[in-house]
Parts: C-alpha cells; sequence; structure tokens
C-alpha cells in the first residue's frame, strides 16, 4: 500500500500538474513537498486540509487509506456505469462517504501531559507525529492530540487522548478552563486561574479534590511563571476509546498507513 506522499504524487501526475505547480496551489513553501515526496516523509493535517480544498475531487478515504477510487464520482461516470455499479455508487454518495469533512490532527503518542507533579513528563523535542487522528465534528478547533496520564483532573481518565488547540497568547486564556502548560520543567494538564497577590505568574488547580487523612489535598495548586511557560494549549476535549469500537486511529510506520484499535 502506497502512503499518503506518494498517493498525493499519484493525483499530481494524474493533473499532468509540475509538482511547484501543485505545491503553490495549496500553500506549501517551494520544494517543501518535493522534499517529503523524495525522503518518504509526511505530510501534516493543515497540509492535507489544504489540499482537499483546492482539489474537492479528491476522494478523502483513498487519500488517507488508499482504499477505492481516487476521485469522488461525476455524474457523467456514473451514467456510463452499469446498473449494478450506479446503484452501488449512488449509495456510497447517499452515505456521504465522499463528502465527509475529517477533522484529522496530528498525534504524539511520545508527548505525554501528567495531572500532577510527582512525575515528569518527557519533553524531548518533538518533530513528527506518530499517527493522526480523526476527531470528526466534536472538536473542530483541536490541532493536536496527546496523551494524558494520572489523577489529579478527574474529567480526564489516565491515559486519555486530549484535543488541543495551541495558544499563541497567554491573553487568550480564558481563567477557570483546563490547559495543558509546558515550561522547561515539566508539562501538566490543568485548570488556569489568576494569581492573586502576583500578576506575573498563574496558578495550576487540579480538580480532583481528594485529601490525606490530615485533611491536606493530594493535589495542591501551585503557581507557575508566566515567563518560564514556553507552550500553552486549550484542552478542548478528551477521547476514550471504548472496547470493539471503530478505531480512531491510524499510525505512519514508514508513510504506511496501519489502522488500530485501542
Amino acid at each position: 500500500m502506497s502512503n499518503i506522499v506518494s498517493r498525493i504524487k499519484e493525483f499530481v501526475d494524474y493533473k499532468g500538474l509540475s509538482v511547484r505547480k501543485f505545491e503553490e496551489k495549496v500553500g506549501f513553501s517551494n520544494g517543501a513537498f518535493a522534499s517529503q515526496y523524495k525522503n518518504n516523509g509526511s505530510i501534516g493535517s493543515d497540509k492535507i486540509e489544504n489540499i482537499l480544498q483546492s482539489y474537492p475531487e479528491i476522494n478523502v478515504i483513498w487519500l488517507l487509506t488508499g482504499e477505492g477510487e481516487m476521485l469522488k464520482p461525476r455524474v457523467e461516470d456514473i451514467k456510463n456505469m452499469s446498473k449494478e455499479e450506479q446503484i452501488k455508487a449512488l449509495k456510497r454518495i447517499a452515505s456521504g462517504e465522499f463528502f465527509k469533512k475529517p477533522n484529522i490532527v496530528p498525534f504524539y503518542e511520545n508527548v505525554a501531559t501528567i495531572g500532577g507533579t510527582q512525575l515528569s513528563a518527557d519533553l524531548s523535542p518533538v518533530t513528527a507525529p506518530t499517527a493522526y487522528i480523526d476527531l470528526g465534528s466534536m472538536f473542530p478547533s483541536a490541532n493536536a492530540a496527546i496523551r494524558h496520564f494520572g489523577e489529579s483532573m478527574r474529567e480526564y481518565p489516565n491515559g486519555c487522548i486530549l484535543a488541543i488547540k495551541k495558544l499563541n497568547h497567554l491573553k487568550s486564556i480564558i481563567w477557570g478552563q483546563n490547559y495543558v502548560v509546558e515550561t522547561d520543567e515539566i508539562r501538566v494538564t490543568k485548570k488556569l486561574q489568576t494569581c492573586k497577590d502576583n500578576k506575573n505568574c498563574i496558578m495550576a488547580y487540579s480538580t480532583n479534590l481528594s485529601t490525606h487523612p490530615d485533611g491536606t489535598p493530594i493535589h495542591e495548586p501551585f503557581p507557575i511563571a508566566k515567563e518560564d511557560i514556553r507552550n500553552l494549549f486549550q484542552v478542548v476535549g478528551h477521547v476514550v476509546q471504548e472496547q470493539n469500537s471503530a478505531p480512531i486511529i491510524f499510525r505512519l510506520p514508514n508513510g504506511e498507513v496501519e489502522w488500530i484499535d485501542q
């Protein structure tokens, strides 16, 4: 099975386009796609979205998995089919298969957030996603997904997947909501509030209010200096897949698509 990049190149060849012309139309920088194709690289979800918007005739299912036909069926094509083929094609169109607009976001399996500070999250540099997740229509603003571990945030089960949206400014924080905060030392998921006596920090609160026998909180709030924050993500939702449900993740080992049941 060819990978997504190879299928994109197949479509480019089918259209009779030069790679540079294709890059210009979908918003790639000069030589970006050519480099990915040459090095068997991967394509980010934002670029896939641009491609589908620029070339709506592409069958999304084919692009992501290699299954089915490259192009959505056209009326003139259906007219030339046999009766059985026409019925089959019309049923697929009626199901919405060709017109689904998946919310595909990169999933960083090796990037984890923790609820408490008793653990140390891996803060190694991340260069490429390990998989892509279709979040559907539930979290349209999410642009990435990571794992969450720990029990200090009651709403997020240990090991669940967080759908997150990167924020560029601390001014975008809505106090009282949950965020992933990353500094040079920690990466945590917490409910954020202002510091009452210090405008240069924010307070990170847990939603698990369990206490020790003496009544002190197990997960105490703590301050984070604003200047120490290097990345900030709003948590827009979380995903927990039940047993026997349809797979929501597909990995790209060496560029190959492999559906995973979790």
